[in-house]
């Protein structure tokens, strides 16, 4: 008997239990994916729309990238799914032949959770999703985290592991550095492929000028979860950006890798310990800024720490950010012989499930 039919008979639910029954959900827990030989399992690239979101020039880095995952399906809080496709953006990807596991997100407080009804609909609906796209699995973005639902949170990812088609195991979970212990890992990591350590946004709008993502930091994030997680689930979440202040503020605009503006990059230099660009400079209106971004030789080294550590991999937010150098760096680590996994690819689509 499979752990969601366990679950349901202890509720009496007969009924929800013979038309699960009848769809066989399919059993078994994937087994970690070590890196290879000094390199790294994987990358995943991120999609949300906004300026500057183009993927070139990924052709030219066909291996920077293995899996897309693009926000394209909201949650409501009682489990309803509204879909955003950019059906342009999918064709892109698929020409690309990159794995498509796209991004689920919240919208409100998950009530779904709380029942398991609404739960297993949930998962039933989403293992739906995965098979009419031919998707290759599912990224839970569900953040902030929210310590009330850490139980149900769990029992909801072994549902959804159950549900999903073998074609389409792919489970991801981004998770939110501070937490607060919203997470229960051991029930959690056997049915997920990976974590995705949101590492970055240390400092942002809102906070006062800062490393986006110093080397200090991301250390202590990443041994935080390293303690209860093993690496080969570990993503270690890559920034291909930055932000600018205005000085003495906490107000900051995102400054895109590929959208420095001259002024900025002007005036920026590499900080060795928190490895980033920073710098000030007054405008010309007579405006003082600060900034803090992102640079190749940044993410080489946070690269570094992944493979030193032994990570899965990579999680780049976001795409559309990109530089060709930037890319680059992602690719060494990668390898030139990876090649996308066998199997169908996405299914273009604009229309709702």
């Amino acid at each position: 008997m499979q752990r969601w039919q366990q679950r349901i008979l202890a509720v009496g639910s007969l009924v929800v239990l013979a038309g699960l029954s009848a769809c066989g959900a399919p059993r078994g827990v994937a087994k970690p994916t070590p890196t290879r030989g000094g390199r790294l399992t994987e990358s995943v690239g991120f999609w949300a729309k906004g300026a500057h979101a183009g993927l070139a020039p990924a052709s030219k880095y066909p291996h920077a990238i293995t899996v897309f995952s693009p926000l394209w399906y909201t949650l409501n809080p009682t489990g309803s799914l509204r879909a955003h496709v950019d059906a342009a953006v999918a064709h892109s990807a698929a020409s690309l032949h990159w794995k498509t596991v796209p991004i689920v997100n919240l919208a409100g407080r998950p009530t779904f959770l709380a029942s398991v009804t609404g739960r297993l609909a949930v998962a039933k609906n989403l293992s739906a999703l995965v098979r009419s796209h031919h998707y290759a699995g599912i990224n839970l973005d569900f953040e902030p985290a929210a310590v009330a639902y850490k139980s149900d949170l769990a029992s909801f990812v072994t549902d959804l592991h159950d549900w999903l088609p073998p074609s389409g195991k792919g489970l991801y979970l981004d998770l939110v550095p501070a937490s607060g212990g919203a997470y229960n890992y051991k029930a959690m990591t056997p049915n997920l492929t990976a974590y995705i350590l949101m590492s970055y946004d240390q400092h942002d709008s809102g906070s006062a000028p800062g490393p986006v993502a110093a080397a200090s930091w991301v250390k202590a994030r990443l041994a935080r979860i390293l303690s209860v997680v093993p690496a080969s689930k570990v993503d270690l979440g890559l920034a291909f950006y930055g932000y600018r202040w205005v000085a003495g503020s906490t107000k900051a605009t995102t400054l895109p890798l590929n959208a420095i503006p001259p002024a900025v990059a002007a005036h920026a230099t590499y900080n060795p310990v928190d490895q980033e660009m920073t710098g000030t400079y007054t405008g010309s209106s007579g405006t003082r800024y600060v900034f803090w971004y992102e640079s190749p030789k940044g993410l080489a080294a946070k690269i570094k720490l992944a493979l030193s550590k032994h990570l899965r991999g990579v999680g780049i937010w976001r795409l559309g950010y990109q530089t060709g150098p930037a890319l680059a760096e992602v690719q060494k680590a990668i390898g030139s012989g990876s090649a996308p996994a066998a199997g169908k690819k996405p299914t273009p689509s604009g229309k709702k499930p």
